[in-house]
């Protein structure tokens, strides 16, 4: 690896915990502490989970500071229970089971003989065939990515995650900290939902139905595409009626049709915007942490 620095850390479990034992006493000092704890608050006034470094939140109602990283197959998780003078650290050397899946079993069962006994019920056991009313791919409005529902071993799931019921056409997941809602019409059948991540901001999605490409749909979106953001330029090509994208010499992402206009691919969404009369005009490109990156086709 050539990263140093703020990442690209070559450490061990135990500097790990070392590091938050340093914190638990305030080792380097408590105003540090303080302001590393302190979440930020956007312009608008709302606060957010993360703080300097580290995400700041309640697990089985117990304050959780934690941060997660992952780089070429690596994957970690560092938490700190300060209440309960409880750290863990898990580094993992492949991406199955994830670290922070590891970490909160750990939580469980060290913190399980005095957890709060206030806490919620885990949620409604709802029929099979009641979920399967939500089953489907929806489209994200904010960040244009697929939002998949489907069930699995007779679980409600979120693009994989298991959402727990917590009411009428309402559920929840990620310890409880982000919360997705549906809006039905009076027959019942369902318009839209609203996904509140744990951050408090609002995604909201709407069904999206399949989109199958044409030959002759896909040739639409051939060609070399340049971002003067990015000073970058993809090509966009068709092959044996599949679509890619390539940027010579590493990359080269087949793209997979998910609804009009839009194409995932790894890691990535696609799509394009349209002039009055159906032309395309302008080709997008989303990610984790890039929303709208704008292209522009330069020729064929």
């Amino acid at each position: 690896m050539d990263a140093h620095g703020f990442n690209g850390l070559l450490t061990t479990v135990g500097d790990l915990t070392k590091w938050n034992a340093a914190l638990d006493a305030k080792t380097l000092g408590a105003p540090f502490v303080a302001a590393m704890e302190t979440q930020g608050v956007l312009n608008n006034g709302r606060k957010i989970a993360y703080a300097l470094g580290v995400y700041v939140s309640e697990y089985d109602r117990v304050r959780q500071i934690r941060h997660l990283g992952e780089t070429a197959g690596y994957r970690t998780s560092l938490a700190r229970y300060p209440d309960k003078k409880l750290s863990i650290g898990v580094l993992c050397n492949s991406p199955s089971p994830r670290a922070a899946d590891i970490s909160n079993d750990i939580a469980d069962a060290i913190m399980g003989t005095y957890a709060d006994d206030s806490k919620e019920a885990d949620g409604v056991a709802v029929p099979e065939e009641v979920l399967k009313r939500f089953v489907g791919t929806w489209r994200d409005e904010r960040t244009r990515t697929p939002v998949r529902l489907a069930v699995t071993n007779g679980d409600l799931t979120l693009n994989g995650e298991p959402l727990t019921n917590v009411g009428e056409n309402a559920f929840t997941y990620n310890d409880e900290y982000s919360r997705v809602e549906f809006t039905a019409d009076k027959s019942g059948r369902l318009t839209a939902g609203r996904e509140t991540d744990e951050n408090g901001l609002v995604h909201p999605f709407y069904p999206a139905a399949e989109w199958i490409p044409t030959p002759a749909e896909l040739t639409a979106f051939v060609g070399n595409w340049y971002s003067e953001e990015a000073q970058a330029t993809f090509t966009f090509t068709v092959e044996g009626g599949k679509a890619f994208i390539a940027n010579k010499p590493v990359l080269r992402l087949q793209l997979q049709p998910i609804y009009k206009d839009h194409f995932a691919a790894p890691g990535y969404v696609v799509w394009v915007t349209r002039d009055a009369m159906g032309n395309i005009e302008k080709l997008l490109v989303g990610g984790p942490r890039m929303r709208g990156m704008l292209f522009e086709r330069i020729g064929k």
